[in-house]
């Protein structure tokens, strides 16, 4: 599975499914969240990939607001439900979680 968001969307070729409305694909061809500073609010997106040995993740990640334990990013590499929620088997990396980290 690969997408770098060039086509312009997220809706095809893979299809991501979630709170599709609080993203967006911006003119640089990058997904993002479409909420405003200030906009508080949980979202999520994921696709389904099949699993095999060759495995390599790659993706690069910007943040465009302070980091703090109640405002920071989960990236879900793999779990066994789109929404992380209902998730109960899942492996995930995150970036931030403390203040100034």
């Amino acid at each position: 599975m690969s997408d770098n968001f060039t086509d312009g969307n997220f809706s095809v070729n893979p299809t991501w499914t979630g709170t599709d409305s609080l993203f967006k694909v911006n003119t640089n061809f990058e997904l993002q969240a479409a909420g405003g500073i200030g906009t508080a609010a949980e979202s999520y997106l994921g696709t389904q990939y099949i699993l095999n040995k060759d495995l390599e993740w790659r993706f690069w990640l910007r943040f465009g607001f302070n980091p703090s334990t109640q405002n920071y990013v989960r990236v879900y590499l793999s779990a066994n439900n789109v929404n992380p929620k209902n998730s109960n088997n899942s492996y995930y990396l995150q970036f931030g979680g403390s203040t100034g980290s």
